[in-house]
């Protein structure tokens, strides 16, 4: 739906919508506060800014009048992504909102059940890894247990009782005690927040079939290639101009999350980059570079964390793939690279491959027929047999004048 709603501003096709016109209730474009997207959203209030609703991801915002579209015809026909839903569980009193993106927004391989109970309704359960996620067990506070830092293996959250363990165990058993003891007493001193993860942004896909000006960020191989949009370049380089004056101030990261974003510096020229967390290897992290495309390893201390404004713009590199029967070679790379270092390079994506064309011609990627012949060829216009008689007519009297 983004990628639709992304396409339609793109050919100009989304007209703001008349102050006049718009009442509590209708639908629309809105572009996003916090990451200048365009959702699809519905008016909850009209005053000097609008309150809107994202239909497809829930969150509300607040926005100004030149940031709402009239929704094109056919959009208002798909039903909103997201629901809401009535948990069977009851949810922590305190930093809710913190411990539900840790519970939920942050685990892989999550599972809703929704279970019809006496009044006709329907409530839900969340589960990851075939266990239910529940929050019966905090007390005033929560504290996450962060013994496995890196929770690739497992992303089960570990809920820690603030209560001593005999009390704990009389109140899962239905005693007494905990009726008796003082709660507030209970309470451990506060301690420091870890820095809240941030989640990549994956990048807008191509549509399929639109011609798109870009520039090559990465060879990953002779049939997979990460490139930039040209419109992005300006906002990559606005992100690494932020973290490069924040370079000295970043801290380490104290946390490592598979699909998390940090900064670390890229080993070939020392500056710093948005990454994300991809793997672990023999106690190293691999990561791949977002905005580009490559991949390295870091050591821990190597990741930094970086602001949620930063890491939250959604990534630049996009991945495509092209159609060729060359082996992954060094030197057909290098003959990949050297061909699609034209000035105006552009990608079109189709169903079967992309297709790149290089100052207005198109990139051809065909086998070599000899090892005298080259393995990329360009699009180009060749002798026909007329003009090499007519050459050779020319040639040989200027040769017997001699």
């Amino acid at each position: 739906m983004t990628v639709e709603v992304d396409s339609l501003e793109t050919q100009g096709n989304l007209a703001n919508i008349e102050a006049s016109n718009v009442k509590e209730g209708m639908l629309c474009i809105a572009r996003s506060s916090s990451d200048g997207e365009l959702y699809r959203a519905r008016v909850v209030t009209v005053d000097i800014k609008l309150t809107v609703n994202f239909i497809d991801f829930g969150d509300t915002d607040m926005v100004t009048i030149a940031s709402v579209y009239d929704i094109p015809c056919g959009l208002e026909m798909l039903a909103p992504a997201a629901a809401e839903v009535l948990l069977a569980r009851e949810l922590p009193k305190q930093k809710t909102k913190e411990v539900l993106e840790e519970t939920l927004i942050e685990v892989e391989s999550l599972v809703l059940v929704l279970e019809k109970v006496e009044t006709g309704g329907r409530i839900g359960r969340f589960y990851t890894k075939g266990k239910e996620i529940k929050w019966d067990s905090m007390v005033e506070t929560t504290k996450v247990s962060e013994k496995d830092r890196y929770d690739q293996e497992n992303n089960d959250v570990v809920v820690e009782s603030l209560l001593p363990q005999s009390m704990a165990d009389d109140s899962e058993t239905g005693g007494s005690r905990l009726e008796s003891a003082p709660v507030a007493t209970c309470v451990p001193e506060a301690v420091p927040t870890a820095p809240k993860l941030i989640r990549m942004i994956p990048p807008v896909c191509f549509s399929v079939g639109v011609e798109m000006a870009v520039f090559i960020t990465h060879l990953e191989s002779c049939k997979r290639i990460w490139v930039c949009r040209e419109e992005d370049e300006v906002r990559v380089s606005l992100l690494m101009d932020k973290l490069a004056r924040m370079g000295e101030e970043l801290k380490p990261a104290q946390r490592m999350k598979k699909g998390a974003v940090y900064g670390a510096r890229f080993s070939q020229d020392g500056e710093m980059y948005r990454v994300v967390l991809k793997d672990r290897e023999e106690g190293r992290y691999v990561v791949q570079y977002i905005d580009f495309g490559n991949m390295e390893t870091k050591e821990e201390r190597e990741l930094y964390d970086i602001s949620e404004e930063i890491g939250s713009c959604p990534a630049a590199a996009v991945l495509v793939d092209v159609l060729t029967e060359f082996e992954d070679t060094s030197e057909n790379r290098s003959l990949v690279e050297d061909l699609l270092e034209g000035d105006n390079v552009s990608v079109t994506v189709l169903e079967d491959g992309a297709v790149f064309h290089a100052d207005g011609q198109e990139v051809k990627f065909c086998q070599p027929a000899s090892r005298n012949t080259s393995s990329l060829v360009m699009s180009e216009e060749v002798m026909t047999m007329d003009e090499m008689n007519t050459t050779f007519e020319r040639i040989l009297p200027e040769k017997q004048e001699h």
